[in-house]
C-alpha cells in the first residue's frame, strides 16, 4: 500500500487562521511518520519497511526463514536439506507457478541480481505459508499438507550460492538487527579443490552437447567457442593472461585446468574464511554452525544430532539414519581427482592453502565466540598424489 502524499499549497487565509507556523511544523512531523515506516502488501502479506537508530532502512516480515544452509556447493548440502525435511517441524519455501521446482529448496534471493532488485515483500512471500512436503514428491499432497505457518515451525532457505562474498551483507540491509538475532546458518565446507573438481562434473552432466543456449550461464562457460570472441578471464590460480586453445580438432568442452583457471566465480568460492568472516561480522559467529565435509560423511548420525541442538529442535531421526545420496550422475567425460594433472593439482592445492590454514586458525582459537556445541574442524583431507 503506497503511502499517501500531502501537496501543500501556500494559502495566505489558511496560514492566517491556522498559524502558518504550526501548519508546517505538523507537516514536517507527517512526512516524517511516512519516511519512518511503510506499509505495503505483496501476495498477501504485509511487510513494513523502518529505519534504525543509525537511520539504515530494514524491512520487518513476519515469517523470515529461521535457517540458511549456505553451501559450500557439492559439499552435501543438498542431503542435509532433504534430512532436515523428514522432520515434522521444517517446511520447503512457497513457489510460483513459473518458477522451477528447486526454488521450494533453493530460494535465490540474495545472489541473483534479478530476484534480488524485487521488493523485500517477494522474499517474505517465499514463506507465507509451512509446505511441510515437495511439491514434486510422488506421496505428497499440496492439499493436504498446505498450511498457515505455525508457532514452532521453521522455514529454510538452502541456497548453496549464499556461501559468496558480498551475500551476507545483502542480508543485513534487508534483515533488521532483531530478526538476525533469530537467524541460523550451517555452513558445510568441503576441501577446495575436490569441491571444483565436483562441481566441474556437476557442470559436465547437465550442459547440452549440442547446444548450450538452455544451459546456465555459467555452465555455458564450459564451451571452447564461448572464448572466440571473447576473452577468458582469470580465474586468480595463476598470475599472467590466460589463452584457450581454439580449433575443430580439439574437445568442445574447457578440460579441468582450462575451467579451473578461467572460472573466477567458483575459484573464489573456495576461500572459505574470508566469506565466512563476513557472515560472522552480520550475524555473529554463535549463529553459524560450521560443518567439514569428511566428518559430515563419516559420522551423519551423529551430524543429525548436532543439527537438531543447534536448531533447538527434537532429535526425531532414527538411530540407523543415513543421508540419501543427491545429484550423482554418470556421464561419458566425468573426472576424478586422480584425473587431474600432478603438476597442476599441486599448484591449486598451494593457492588455497594460506586460506585453509587461515580458516583452521580461526575456528581454534575463537571458539568462544561461536556456538557452544561447535566441533573441532580437522584439516582438510590431503588430495596431493603420492610421487
Amino acid at each position: 500500500m503506497a503511502p499517501k502524499i500531502w501537496i501543500m499549497r501556500y494559502n495566505s487565509k489558511v496560514c492566517a487562521q491556522l498559524s502558518c507556523i504550526g501548519f508546517f511544523i505538523s507537516s514536517i512531523f507527517y512526512v516524517y511518520s511516512v519516511k519512518k515506516v511503510h506499509h505495503y502488501v505483496s501476495n498477501d502479506i504485509e511487510i513494513s519497511r523502518k529505519l534504525d537508530t543509525n537511520d539504515q532502512e530494514y524491512f520487518e516480515c513476519p515469517n523470515w526463514p529461521r535457517l540458511f544452509i549456505l553451501g559450500a556447493q557439492k559439499a552435501g548440502t543438498t542431503s542435509v536439506f532433504r534430512a532436515l525435511m523428514e522432520h515434522p517441524n521444517f517446511c520447503f519455501a512457497v513457489t510460483d507457478k513459473l518458477e522451477p521446482m528447486s526454488y521450494e529448496k533453493e530460494v535465490h534471493y540474495f545472489d541473483l541480481n534479478g530476484r534480488f532488485k524485487k521488493d523485500p515483500s517477494f522474499y517474505c512471500s517465499r514463506f507465507s505459508k509451512c509446505v511441510p512436503c515437495s511439491s514434486y514428491e510422488p506421496d505428497c499432497d499440496p492439499a493436504r499438507d498446505e498450511r498457515l505457518t505455525e508457532e514452532g515451525m521453521l522455514h529454510v532457505d538452502s541456497t548453496p550460492a549464499y556461501l559468496d562474498f558480498s551475500i551476507a551483507e545483502r542480508m543485513g540491509k534487508t534483515f533488521s538487527p532483531s530478526a538476525r538475532k533469530n537467524m541460523k546458518f550451517i555452513a558445510i565446507l568441503r576441501e577446495p579443490v575436490g569441491r571444483m573438481v565436483s562441481w566441474y562434473n556437476h557442470l559436465r552432466s547437465i550442459t547440452p552437447e549440442n547446444e548450450y543456449r538452455n544451459c546456465y550461464k555459467y555452465c555455458a562457460r564450459l564451451f571452447r567457442e564461448t572464448f572466440k570472441e571473447n576473452l577468458p578471464t582469470n580465474s586468480g590460480i595463476r598470475p599472467g593472461t590466460i589463452t584457450i586453445a581454439q580449433g575443430d580438432d580439439l574437445e568442445k568442452f574447457l578440460s579441468f585446468e582450462e575451467f579451473a583457471l578461467t572460472e573466477e566465480v567458483t575459484t573464489r568460492k573456495g576461500k572459505y574464511i574470508d566469506i565466512l568472516e563476513e557472515y560472522f561480522n552480520v550475524f555473529g559467529a554463535e549463529n553459524v554452525l560450521v560443518l567439514n565435509f569428511d566428518s559430515l560423511m563419516k559420522f551423519q548420525r551423529k551430524t543429525m544430532t548436532l543439527i537438531s541442538e543447534f536448531l533447538g529442535v527434537d532429535d526425531a531421526w532414527d538411530s540407523n539414519f543415513t543421508f540419501p545420496h543427491f545429484n550423482e550422475f554418470e556421464f561419458d567425460g566425468k573426472i576424478s581427482i586422480d584425473d587431474v594433472d600432478s603438476a597442476f593439482l599441486r599448484e591449486m592445492v598451494d593457492f588455497y592453502q594460506p586460506y585453509n590454514k587461515r580458516l583452521y586458525t580461526f575456528l581454534r582459537i575463537n571458539r568462544d565466540k561461536l556456538w557452544h556445541g561447535q566441533p573441532s574442524f580437522p584439516p582438510f583431507t590431503n588430495i596431493l598424489k603420492e610421487d
